[in-house]
């Protein structure tokens, strides 16, 4: 996937906007705005960090240290809870929502009357700039696959 620093939006086109809060710059609010595709492809991805981690917080202690995973691995288990933008969640938990562009300029503009403060894609810009790792904590995620005995 290639995420592009900017979208070229399509006036009559759906697009998913995407609310978080930025843990790094005092819970403010960010709407992000992503293409269906785009947004598919990292949920997708996300899936795979969050099975694993619910596996890992579902081990006991005492055993961690007997099913080999390096603290290299762990985390990598963890590295989007960690992110400034999911404050322990997974994507799929993130809230987010399909609209015209247009209603998502409403969102903006109703936010913003009621004097929230928000960010527009800072979100979507953190994506951008750590995919590759990303990518590389999943891709390292699938070729373990064998010590996460329980995940699907």
């Amino acid at each position: 996937m290639n995420l592009e620093n900017e979208i070229i939006y399509v006036k009559n086109k759906k697009y998913i906007y995407v609310l978080t809060n930025n843990d790094d710059n005092n819970d403010e609010l960010d709407l992000s705005i992503f293409e269906i595709e785009e947004w598919t492809h990292l949920t997708n991805i996300s899936k795979v960090f969050e099975d694993y981690v619910v596996y890992l917080d579902d081990i006991d202690k005492s055993l961690k240290p007997y099913i080999n995973i390096n603290q290299n691995l762990e985390s990598g288990v963890y590295y989007l809870y960690y992110s400034p933008f999911c404050i322990c969640k997974g994507f799929n938990d993130l809230e987010y929502k399909i609209l015209h562009i247009t209603d998502i300029y409403k969102v903006v503009f109703n936010l913003a009357r009621e004097d929230i403060k928000i960010t527009i894609n800072k979100f979507r810009r953190w994506i951008i700039d750590n995919y590759k790792k990303i990518q590389t904590h999943y891709d390292n995620l699938l070729d373990n696959k064998d010590l996460f005995t329980s995940v699907s």
